[in-house]
């Protein structure tokens, strides 16, 4: 599923979680296990038939080229992946053109995941790395390891917290890069997708949806510009 807020270390809350398990459980249907892996370990994992559903990045073509006949759900929330760089440092970030001879780490597999113009960039840049560690990029800019992080902002925003152990948000700018990045589950079962969709109409009309975001409010930003 990813990393807090979306999903926290219990493997039980965080907001894509809750909804996600809310979705299933207005037709029914309880979680009863969670693996939280890369995605070609998940790929792996519904392939031998040891998970129903996956939950991930709507637009990861590396799930539907993996041989199998996999249904996605309706989109569950989105990621909002941003370019972050230090507020004193004033850089003028208006296209990933302008990230070209910058020293920047982004989230692992990002050059597969964030289009094609991305991937170009990442390709042609040495200074360009990626990590699984996403939580390291705040303290690479504080300490000017690297001049720009490629991350999500709301996980970058909560392990910054964790990290610091008080808000230092004070010193960051979060530039937009490529839009939202739409998440929804994915199954090998499309009557199963079916009835999440069901329950996913059904949480976003009777208030529920709304209820979990809200409860995520101070966690959960839908741009990068909030």
């Amino acid at each position: 599923m990813g990393m807090a807020p979306y999903i926290n270390e219990d493997n039980r809350s965080g907001i894509e979680y809750e909804l996600v398990a809310a979705a299933f459980a207005a037709v029914g249907i309880e979680i009863e296990h969670v693996h939280n892996v890369h995605f070609k370990r998940a790929i792996l994992l519904i392939k031998n038939n040891k998970v129903d559903a996956i939950a991930s990045n709507g637009g990861n073509q590396l799930y539907f080229n993996s041989g199998l006949d996999i249904y996605a759900s309706d989109k569950t929330i989105n990621y909002v992946d941003c370019i972050s760089t230090l507020k004193s440092r004033k850089l003028k970030i208006k296209s990933i053109k302008d990230l070209e001879g910058k020293r920047v780490m982004a989230f692992k597999t990002a050059s597969e995941v964030l289009g094609p113009d991305f991937k170009k960039f990442a390709d042609n840049n040495s200074k360009y790395t990626e990590s699984v560690k996403q939580g390291l990029q705040p303290k690479l800019l504080l300490r000017e390891r690297i001049e720009a992080g490629i991350s999500d902002r709301n996980i970058f925003h909560t392990h910054q917290l964790r990290m610091f152990g008080e808000d230092k948000s004070h010193h960051f700018v979060f530039h937009r890069l490529t839009g939202p990045t739409p998440r929804n589950v994915k199954f090998r079962d499309q009557s199963l997708m079916l009835k999440f969709n069901q329950g996913l109409a059904s949480i976003k009309g009777n208030g529920t949806y709304a209820q979990i975001r809200r409860k995520y409010a101070k966690s959960y930003k839908e741009s990068c510009s909030e």
